[in-house]
């Protein structure tokens, strides 16, 4: 059996892995033929050993702070530091930090609750990582969603992923989106900055 590789777009240790993935495949199907396909194992003891020898968390790692808590240490030892730039414009930790509290506290009050899907429909700004941290201290799940994509895709992705409101900027033009709620971070921005 020969085997022909583009060799611009296997590296050398992927084409020296395919044969023996392949005789895997053959030795599971020809031991059990009633495996179904998405259950052979591809990989030998051999490698799976080798897989988990490189990919093994580093216990160095696993005492670090997860992003929130991170974050907010950052908020509290660096405050006045410079957390964001856009436009030449600079954006403090503390005010950074007030900011997406007042929208976590607004998308509490219209219903967000922890675990819930929300759509991120807006261009990458200062707005965009504020609606981020205020998902994240609410405990959503945020749904990015690219502003440039036709909006027969942002539907679909807004449905498939259940999303129970999405997030977007005046600018963007979201006028089509009927089946969720929509938060317009410039027209709700006097309701948003009174929490």
């Amino acid at each position: 059996l020969i085997f022909d590789f583009n060799c611009e777009v296997f590296p050398e240790s992927k084409r020296k892995l395919l044969p023996v993935h392949y005789q895997n495949t053959l030795k599971a199907i020809l031991l059990a033929d009633d495996t179904p396909v998405q259950e052979v194992e591809l990989i030998d003891e051999e490698e799976r050993g080798m897989l988990m020898r490189k990919f093994k968390p580093r216990k160095d790692h696993a005492d670090k702070a997860d992003f929130m808590s991170s974050f907010e240490k950052n908020v509290e030892l660096s405050g006045s530091s410079i957390a964001l730039i856009q436009d030449r414009e600079g954006m403090s930790y503390t005010s950074l930090n007030r900011k997406a509290n007042m929208l976590s506290n607004y998308l509490l009050s219209k219903g967000i609750q922890f675990e819930d899907r929300e759509g991120l429909y807006m261009s990458r700004s200062t707005d965009y990582i504020i609606s981020l941290i205020a998902l994240m201290k609410i405990g959503a799940v945020f749904v990015p969603i690219p502003s440039d994509i036709p909006m027969r895709r942002v539907q679909f992705m807004l449905k498939n992923s259940d999303c129970r409101c999405c997030l977007s900027h005046g600018s963007i033009d979201y006028q089509h989106i009927k089946e969720i709620p929509v938060v317009d971070l410039d027209s709700d921005q006097n309701e948003i900055l009174s929490y």
